[in-house]
């Protein structure tokens, strides 16, 4: 989590002193929860209160996770790490957080990005403000810097992988594509890691450590940490006196790993890694010759090996100059200054602040002897204090904004663009797409006229699909809306109008209208 102030992001430290959370949740029987590094060490002794990976199934609505009876969706368990960050914000602050940048995979669906919303409500956060990865990268990446560049954004995380190409100029953001694996990231390298171990001592003592709660809990803490040394060490140990028991025999691992057998082992997920590029470059009608930056996002990227093939596939070095586990969370930050209310204004300096809390430290450290202080900051007040206390009570008294500027966003600069098509089903089962996939959100909307399949019939359904098959219901379905009142006529006469209309607040708008009667029906669906 990160904020503003003195115009360059800052990321936050947590309860703990940790500027990273790691999405982890540990659940007790109570239903209370533990989030981050307090999770994962009560996992080793009851991994099965623990969840991981939440963010890929954000989205799933059957999909719970049932612990101690008690069962959690996927907005629930993911509520509890925004909780947390929200606490630890306001602690910071002095100020309650009730707004808010919350960031999401470019490549998500309409499902799971709507699920992430609904887990920042869920926390209290009334004004949330949803703004896709890739692109906060690229604000993080662009903030004080006059760019006029096209972006390869390489947005490698712990369970996703999500790749955005953005067009810099003149301080306008353009997203031109997205692509990505919602089901690739660095859980999958530590998996593959844990395999690896998991075999070889299998073949030595016959056990199948894996079979073992406690143990492969445990065995996944080792094998995150030596994949981490990999990254800097041709040769890792994977060294642990205890990992659990099985049948009373104590499981303990002593085992080498070197950067090549780490390499060999993951050789699937690297090629997986760049097919998301390839698909991007294509549908926003590129080559590699036209990228000027490939920027590294996510914790993952900092595996030589995902660097090296990144690098050969587009010839040149990919750009880490941000650390890519902290990009997203600047870039949010970045965002909230450009483009919303964000804080207070020093009435003497200028200077900008996140909460009063600090503008009043600064005050008292930067101001304490200015008069001009001392004056109502408010247009069309000539009332003056002999202290900034007294200054401050009639603001609050008289004036709205309890005594302090605030400060307005620049006009929108950002556009982004429709990761996923969105069509209406047909009778055949096909889907006829009204707005497709890479449309600028600036003017995403489209119609299609549709008729009856049978004599007299006098409703339709309208389904709305997301997704790139031509088979309606192999993509994701959004939701459905219901035409009656329809005047009875020949299969094929009546004339059915379909509009979609997406807005930049993720709200996708359809409208269904009868010519003939005008009889119509329309429906918001929330993005």
């Amino acid at each position: 989590m990160a904020i503003v102030e003195g115009g360059d992001p800052q990321m936050l430290a947590n309860n703990e002193g940790k500027r990273l959370t790691p999405s982890v949740v540990h659940y007790n029987e109570d239903g209370k929860a533990l989030v981050g590094r307090r999770a994962i060490d009560r996992e080793p002794a009851e991994p099965e209160q623990v969840v991981r990976e939440i963010k890929r199934h954000m989205g799933e609505e059957d999909h719970t996770v049932e612990i101690k009876g008690s069962e959690y969706t996927p907005p629930e368990v993911s509520s509890e790490i925004l909780n947390k960050l929200k606490s630890d914000a306001q602690e910071y602050l002095g100020d309650d957080v009730d707004e808010a940048v919350v960031t999401v995979p470019a490549y998500f669906t309409i499902k799971q990005t709507a699920a992430t919303k609904e887990a920042a409500e869920i926390t209290g956060i009334d004004d949330i403000h949803l703004l896709n990865e890739p692109t906060a990268a690229a604000l993080a990446y662009g903030n004080g810097k006059e760019l006029d560049e096209t972006i390869l954004v390489y947005d490698f995380g712990g369970g996703t992988l999500d790749i955005s190409i953005i067009e810099v100029a003149n301080d306008e953001y353009k997203v031109l594509a997205t692509d990505g694996d919602n089901s690739l990231g660095g859980a999958d390298f530590d998996r593959a890691l844990m395999e690896l171990i998991a075999d070889r001592y299998e073949e030595e003592h016959g056990i199948d450590i894996l079979d073992d709660e406690e143990v492969r809990a445990n065995l996944r803490t080792e094998a995150e940490e030596t994949k981490i040394d990999l990254s800097t060490d041709e040769e890792a140990e994977a060294l642990a006196p205890f990992l659990g028991q099985i049948n009373g025999e104590i499981i303990e691992i002593e085992e080498k790993v070197t950067r090549e057998t780490f390499e060999d082992t993951v050789e699937e997920l690297l090629d997986r890694s760049i097919d998301p590029v390839s698909t991007a470059l294509n549908k926003a009608d590129l080559s590699t010759n036209d990228l000027d930056t490939a920027l590294l996002v996510g914790g993952s990227t900092q595996i030589p090996a995902v660097q090296e093939r990144l690098e050969q596939f587009l010839g040149t070095e990919p750009t880490l100059t941000i650390d890519p586990d902290k990009i997203v969370a600047q870039g949010a930050a970045v965002y909230a200054q450009r483009e919303i209310k964000t804080g207070y204004r020093c009435s003497v300096c200028g200077k900008e602040f996140d909460a009063i809390l600090h503008l009043n430290e600064h005050y008292d450290e930067d101001h304490s002897d200015s008069e001009d202080a001392f004056e109502c900051t408010q247009p069309d007040c000539d009332e003056t204090f002999q202290s900034e206390d007294a200054r401050k009570a009639h603001q609050a008294q008289v004036h709205t904004g309890g005594g302090e500027e605030s400060i307005t966003g620049a006009e929108d600069s950002i556009t982004d663009i429709i990761s996923h098509s969105l069509g209406t089903e047909l009778k055949d089962g096909s889907m006829d797409v009204l707005i497709e996939q890479g449309t600028s959100t600036d003017n995403a909307e489209g119609t299609g006229m549709y008729t009856t399949t049978s004599d007299n019939q006098t409703r339709v359904r309208v389904g709305v699909y997301q997704g790139e098959s031509g088979i309606a219901r192999e993509n994701e379905e959004i939701g459905e809306l219901l035409l009656t009142g329809i005047s009875p006529r020949p299969a094929g006469v009546p004339r059915i109008e379909v509009t979609y209309d997406y807005d930049k607040n993720g709200i996708l708008h359809v409208e269904a209208v009868d010519e003939e009667s005008g009889e119509e029906v329309d429906g918001d669906f929330d993005i």
